[in-house]
């Protein structure tokens, strides 16, 4: 039988729970009910399951079986609770969360201290507690969130000195403070550990930069996450549209669509808004944008010359029509969820998650925080293309590690003299929806 999400219980027990538990349970109890990154579709009006093809694409992916990545897709939800749950129940000895795809899914819990005891007491109120493990580790989260948060507050002083550092994240899976540099740099790794500690590794990454650079014309159909956006006034070729969305701000049709920001520029005065077209019809204007803080984004305008009103679909290769029911939490997601994109260059595509807090700066348009990022290789036109799985919005592409030289070649082809793990970044949609104030439209 399909396991409910967030179905959390209190399990009978002959002594009464800890304090730190009845807390864990109430945060498990407020997320299931109350919580908008994870509500449903009511019963009548859900999609079929499993979702067309990602199943099989996760699978593949993944390297699991169609029941284990079928059982990855349902279990998002609860596994992103459990985490909440560890976390607010032993904040002083909580390691991270994280599936482990070469175990087929399985979900670990770490901690430095009582892990199998205190997973097995959390595990009670999981749908399948046989799947959670406790794992020992030496560092808490905490402890590694705080080199994170120093190595974040010298980022430009970093790269003044010559440190070609992209990124900064707590990797759950090694228990380690991850640092992403452009190309790997034995002086550049020897200063930072002198000043940060033994805790960082070092991954090469390439430079993030932009992904702007087919789903090349749909006006004869709602308007939905995937198609294909041109920005005549800017001089970009294209990029994607992500998901359809409300902005109540915006008068008395508030219907647009969400795209990376820095897709529509900057456009500062927003009563001089940028045209935006859809298979050489405009679509509408940027109405508006950011591309600082935890976002890169813009909202853009629907007109209401447009043929066609929004929809909550995406665009891909093999369905037309996958809907988008519910939308991911602050959280994000879970280290090893699976994920999947669909964007113009590199059409439909899945991997997992990678990083769910990441810190970063990208080329031409600063530092971030709060960043996500996947294992999904994008390519050139991919910014703004929504990122998704399990009917659920979890953002939108902004930055990739794959572009290689102007020419259009890029990582993931035969083209890469120096490949290393591809790298997605995205927007997270809970941050997005705060900073331009719209809703993601879950709804037909």
């Amino acid at each position: 039988m399909r396991p409910t999400p967030l179905s959390w219980t209190i399990s009978s027990r002959t002594s009464q729970p800890s304090p730190l538990r009845l807390l864990a349970l109430m945060i498990l109890l407020v997320i299931s009910l109350g919580s908008p990154g994870t509500s449903r579709a009511l019963a009548d009006e859900a999609p079929s399951y499993p979702p067309t093809g990602e199943v099989a694409a996760v699978a593949s992916a993944l390297g699991l079986t169609p029941e284990e990545a079928d059982r990855a897709l349902e279990l998002t939800a609860d596994v992103e609770a459990l985490g909440y749950a560890a976390q607010a129940a032993y904040p002083d000895t909580f390691g991270g969360i994280w599936r482990d795809n070469t175990q087929g899914g399985r979900v670990k819990l770490a901690f430095t201290s009582g892990a199998s005891e205190k997973a097995a007491d959390l595990a009670e109120g999981f749908p399948v507690p046989t799947l959670v493990d406790g794992v020992t580790v030496a560092s808490s989260y905490a402890a590694l969130s705080t080199v994170v948060d120093d190595v974040t507050g010298d980022f430009e002083e970093l790269r003044t000195e010559g440190i070609p550092l992209t990124q900064v994240m707590v990797d759950v899976t090694t228990n380690r403070v991850e640092v992403g540099l452009a190309h790997l740099d034995s002086s550049a790794e020897a200063f930072m550990t002198a000043r940060y500690g033994s805790e960082l590794s070092f991954v090469p990454t390439g430079e993030l930069v932009p992904a702007a650079c087919t789903r090349t014309s749909c006006t004869g159909a709602k308007l939905r996450a995937g198609l294909k956006l041109e920005f005549p006034e800017s001089g970009l070729s294209y990029c994607t549209a992500a998901f359809p969305t409300y902005a109540y701000w915006a008068g008395s049709d508030p219907t647009g669509i969400l795209t990376a920001g820095h897709c529509g520029g900057d456009t500062g005065d927003l009563g001089v808004e940028e045209v935006v077209t859809h298979g050489s019809i405009i679509l509408g204007n940027v109405a508006d944008v950011q591309t600082s803080g935890k976002v890169d984004a813009a909202w853009i305008d629907r007109s209401s010359l447009y043929p066609q009103t929004i929809s909550n679909w995406v665009w891909e290769e093999y369905n037309y029509f996958y809907p988008i029911t519910s939308k991911a939490g602050s959280g994000g997601g879970t280290i090893g969820d699976p994920i999947c994109h669909s964007g113009v260059r590199r059409g439909w595509r899945c991997g997992q998650i990678t990083g769910n807090h990441v810190n970063m700066t990208i080329r031409g348009l600063g530092a971030f925080t709060d960043m996500k990022q996947d294992n999904i290789c994008s390519g050139p036109g991919d910014s703004g293309a929504p990122v998704y799985a399990n009917y659920r919005a979890h953002g939108i592409v902004n930055a990739t590690n794959a572009i290689i030289d102007d020419a259009g070649n890029y990582r993931c082809s035969d083209n890469d003299p120096h490949p290393v793990p591809p790298r997605t970044t995205y927007s997270g949609i809970y941050n997005i929806q705060i900073a331009l104030n719209v809703t993601v439209k879950t709804t037909p």
